[in-house]
């Protein structure tokens, strides 16, 4: 993955800092193998894409992105190292950083153009009929199968104007798990979408955190 991880980096570098020369070898291929129909939406998409990456070519906008990109994988990675802690699960933290990319990329790159087809892994689409043959694809690999097996506490904290996941999935789980007598809380925020954007909603979450890990971790009911 390393060198893939590399060789995209160059060619990225490539288109920066040589967008005329580079737009010249897309165009000519987008004229061998893209359909006439779908060129200029095709190249307008590279069009944006290059002009993207024109911070690539100042070395201090260059230097603040991969700071700034380090110190956000090494939270991400750190989040996941402590959910790790309450499953029987157990690599090395370099080893869940490398995953942790390999899962960002998988599920992002796919929605990148509207969160379109995430986490659909190239199954068909579920059109709601029990003989589907997708159907077991999604049974299997839904949360919500194996709800009865969950023993962790759960605190979900949830985007009232999520557009990527929609609030009936919390619902739907979170009434699955209190069914079934687990512990679990679900909190909607009015206004918010994937990621907290307003203060004190960002605040209340940190709160409820805090005091939830205190209790089902640490066994105390200190709260911030």
């Amino acid at each position: 993955f390393s060198v893939i991880f590399l060789a995209a980096l160059v060619v990225f570098l490539a288109l920066a800092i040589r967008p005329a020369r580079m737009s010249r070898v897309y165009a000519w291929l987008v004229e061998r193998v893209v359909p006439v129909g779908l060129r200029p939406r095709v190249h307008g998409l590279f069009d944006r894409f290059v002009e993207g990456l024109q911070s690539l070519r100042s070395p201090r906008e260059l230097a603040l992105i991969f700071a700034s990109s380090t110190l956000i994988w090494l939270g991400e990675t750190t989040k996941y190292w402590f959910v790790m802690q309450a499953f029987d699960f157990n690599v090395s933290f370099f080893a869940l950083m490398l995953m942790n990319g390999i899962v960002n990329l998988a599920t992002t790159i796919p929605s990148a153009p509207g969160y379109i087809g995430t986490f659909f892994n190239g199954a068909p689409q579920y059109d709601g009929s029990i003989i589907n043959p997708s159907i077991k694809f999604y049974l299997e690999h839904s949360a919500i199968s194996y709800s009865d097996k969950v023993t962790t506490p759960l605190l979900i904290l949830h985007g009232g104007s999520d557009e990527r996941v929609p609030i009936g999935q919390p619902m739907e789980f979170y009434r699955a798990l209190k069914d079934r007598g687990k512990t679990v809380e679900l909190v909607f925020y009015p206004r918010e979408g994937h990621g907290f954007t307003e203060y004190y909603h960002q605040l209340d979450r940190m709160k409820r955190e805090f005091a939830w890990i205190a209790k089902y971790t640490l066994g105390t009911d200190k709260v911030m």
